[in-house]
């Protein structure tokens, strides 16, 4: 994802006057997937996915549009599933997950606003809502309470909770009408009620399906319901009576829609899509036509003659044919989610800038938009250049000259950028190593670093492998990135600590100095450094400190350490990148996707201000002018923060931001899918060195708060300062060879289980962290499903 922002010239500490826009998609990949749906009508649809998102469009057409609620949502985070949405008019939607419950009083606008109530007795996670009118709405929870309102849109204290189903799970829920809703839940209950709002006594709880997990149910009129288990069981309910019958074998069926008594459709977790035309009769009325192998997460009909399905790919499956065959059925791709990892990003100017991504691509943004962060279309893809090598630094000195470097040992380099056949790949380095960090002082100095301490460097850095030459500097030690703000000065930093500074920096090993720095006692490996003249240089590690100095190539009494308090409660800040654009602005990023923001970096800790919040590791960052950076990471988008008085098409004049590129560490993880199954999360992790193995570790944690030594509620991290606990859902440590890639399984502990059978639901934290060199390869929020299949 980028993220680029423009300030305005401001004195000492005036970075805390910054704002943030939405991230803006650039370089997508991977998939998000549809869990809850509903239709306004048979032209208008709204879905909600696992990644925060809402998305409205035409089923008819196949037009989609994407909005991350994340962005209009200032307490939503991307990361969290819509888990539920219920349109019961053209004129509201109510949309469900976590503790939250938000609305929509013009579904057909996607840019219009969401209004959010935070439910704060909310423990359990909200599950699913249904909408029997647009006057009553009622939602359902992990802890067994319905959550009704009779306002939708009048806030918080128009939700009121009861428990009407003990300490179970509801999972679903389905009103037909206002005066009649059906919920169900993971120990084969159904609660019914013909007066909603009643309170407790209004309910009904019945054992309808044994002890089996109901995912999912769809009432065509009141008394009429059809409710699916993940046994691949129905269970039809007509005139006063549940009746159970298998209709998919032992294939968990995860959603379903009954548009009217005459029609159920439903989808299981094979992605196969079941209907028939008398749902409350024998088993043999039901057909099973299979589409697929995405699980199909959420079904709406509108009317008999329209049915819409939405799948754990981000697909949306269309049909004017329900009950017919699977060729009856088109589907669409219409969420990306989070894209491929950008590792690498440099602005030779304001407006314009060059990515490299973790599968060899490159992107630039287009000179008549100037304005990477404007929307996607300001981007233009120019596919894989690199033969699938993940591309770990770039550095333009000019628009007429960018050099990029990657995790095989080659330089990528073009005198033409924005044109795909222009960049020309040469392998540099003797041993094959990886190549973590570039940077240009000029169009006929590059000076790059590998994983084995060696500095290589070019007066003519297109011209092939002839070249360029290297020079062991550092022993076997890992360099992690290097800064040239010109001919004279660059300096290098590595993994234990060290800054390696030379004058001449195509002067060989001699001309190289190597003095210890960082002793920071969390971890004192160096991530990246800036140095915006001869005359201050600022770097910062992976245990949360920022070491400046005015002159490099004094020593180690040069150089003033700073500790940077994480914000909140998180813990230590990890830092992964950092770029200035002079003496006014400085900006670093770490493995949180927080962002720092100094006008004065020598100025000590307090100098330093959080100025924004991804959700994601900033990987790398590029400053063209102390007006505007552009700031990489590992999902593949834009995001824009602006100081007062600046226009989102970036900053005018100034420094070109030459030398200011970093690199961005040796260890990283490509287009990573977490994947989450019955006992276990899995997650594909790549081994970015090329002559050893790296060693990992894959931690996944919760967050439980406590009130009176009680559980009360379950985050992925903490998040203010009530009385919290880390717990570990799972650790597994594991050794990946050489330049490949693994899937890795993290088992769920006895603890991990008790919760998640439990509750619907549990938030976590997935962290996998490489050692030798230290690098925090994934840092990802994600939701623990009792579900057989992924989610």
């Amino acid at each position: 994802m980028l993220v680029a922002f423009a300030v305005a010239a401001a004195p000492a500490l005036a970075s805390a006057q910054l704002t943030l826009t939405s991230p803006v998609l650039v370089d997508p990949a991977q998939t998000s997937g549809i869990d809850a749906i509903s239709c306004t009508s048979s032209s208008l649809c709204l879905a909600g996915t696992v990644d925060g998102s809402v998305l409205t469009g035409n089923p008819g057409s196949g037009a989609w549009s994407v909005t991350e609620l994340s962005g209009a949502l200032g307490s939503i985070d991307g990361n969290e599933a819509v888990e539920g949405i219920s349109c019961p008019s053209a004129s509201l939607c109510v949309a469900v997950g976590d503790d939250e419950i938000m609305t929509m009083t013009d579904p057909a606008n996607p840019s219009g606003p969401w209004s959010y109530a935070t439910l704060t007795n909310e423990s359990g996670g909200i599950s699913a809502v249904s909408c029997g009118s647009p006057t009553m709405c009622v939602a359902v929870d992990g802890s067994g309470n319905v959550i009704t309102s009779t306002d939708p849109t009048g806030g918080p204290g128009a939700w009121t909770m009861t428990d009407v189903d003990g300490s179970q799970a509801l999972t679903a829920v389905s009103c037909p009408s206002a005066g009649y809703c059906v919920a169900v839940d993971d120990a084969g209950n159904a609660v019914v009620s013909t007066d909603p709002t009643g309170g407790a006594s209004a309910w009904t709880l019945s054992s309808i399906d044994g002890a089996n997990v109901i995912d999912a149910v769809s009432c065509a009129a009141p008394g009429t319901c059809v409710a699916a288990d993940q046994a691949g069981n129905v269970v039809a309910y007509s005139a006063g009576v549940w009746t159970a019958a298998n209709v998919d074998g032992v294939t968990a069926i995860q959603s379903i829609a009954c548009p009217a008594v005459t029609l159920c459709v439903a989808g299981d977790s094979n992605g196969a899509v079941l209907s028939s035309a008398n749902p409350t009769a024998s088993p043999s009325t039901w057909s099973v036509a299979s589409r697929g192998a995405s699980a199909i997460l959420g079904f709406a009909c509108p009317s008999p003659a329209l049915c819409v399905a939405g799948d754990n790919a981000g697909n949306v499956i269309t049909s004017a044919a329900p009950t017919g065959p699977a060729s009856s059925w088109n589907s669409t791709s219409v969420d990306g989610g989070p894209g491929i990892g950008l590792d690498g990003i440099s602005c030779p100017s304001a407006g314009v800038c060059v990515a490299g991504d973790d599968e060899g691509g490159i992107l630039v943004t287009d000179d008549a938009v100037g304005n990477p962060n404007g929307s996607p279309a300001s981007w233009s893809q120019l596919g894989d250049v690199d033969s699938g090598n993940p591309i770990s630094g770039v550095s333009c000195p000019s628009s007429s000259l960018c050099v990029a470097v990657d995790g095989a040992g080659n330089v990528v380099a073009s005198t033409s950028p924005g044109t795909a056949s222009a960049w020309q790949t040469t392998d540099v380095d003797p041993g094959n190593n990886s190549l973590d960090g570039v940077s240009c002082a000029s169009t006929t100095l590059c000076v790059a670093v590998d994983d084995a301490g060696n500095v290589l460097w070019s007066r003519n850095p297109t011209g092939g492998q002839g070249a360029w030459s290297s020079a062991d500097v550092d022993g076997a030690t890992s360099l992690s990135g290097v800064s040239c703000p010109s001919s004279t000065l660059c300096v290098a930093v590595d993994v234990n600590g060290h800054v390696l500074a030379s004058s001449n920096p195509s002067g060989g090993a001699a001309s190289w100095s190597n003095t210890t720095v960082d002793t920071n006692a969390n971890s004192s490996a160096l991530t990246a450094v800036a140095c915006t003249t001869t005359s201050l240089c600022v770097t910062a590690d992976a245990g949360g400190d920022i070491l400046t100095s005015t002159n490099p190539l004094g020593g180690a009494s040069t150089w003033t350490v700073a500790s940077i308090p994480a914000p909140g409660d998180e813990g230590t800040v990890e830092f992964t990148s950092i770029a200035c654009a002079s003496g006014a602005l400085c900006v670093a990023g770490d493995a949180a996707g927080d962002s720092f923001v100094s006008t004065f970096p020598t100025g000590g800790a307090g100098s330093w201000v959080q100025s924004s919040e991804d959700a994601y590791p900033i990987e790398s960052i590029s400053c063209p002018s102390s007006s505007e950076c552009a700031l990489a990471d590992g999902w593949g988008g834009v995001l824009l923060e602006l100081g007062p008085g600046v226009s989102t098409g970036g900053g005018s004049g100034g420094s070109t931001g030459t030398g200011t590129s970093t690199g961005t560490g040796t260890g990283s993880v490509g287009k990573h899918k977490v994947k989450k199954q019955r006992l276990a999360v899995t997650v594909t992790v790549r081994c970015r060195l090329r002559r050893r193995r790296c060693h990992v570790v894959a931690t996944l944690t919760s967050v439980e708060t406590l009130r009176r030594g009680r559980l009360v509620a379950i985050a992925a991290r903490k998040t203010s300062a009530r009385v919290r606990r880390t717990v570990i859902l799972g650790r597994v440590s594991r050794t990946i060879p050489a330049h490949s890639h693994e899937v890795i399984t993290v088992p769920l502990s006895r603890r991990a289980q008790r919760l998640v059978r439990s509750r619907r639901s549990v938030p976590a934290m997935l962290i996998v962290v490489q050692s030798k060199p230290h690098r925090t390869l994934v840092r990802r929020r994600l939701r623990l499903h009792r579900l057989v299949s992924p989610r």
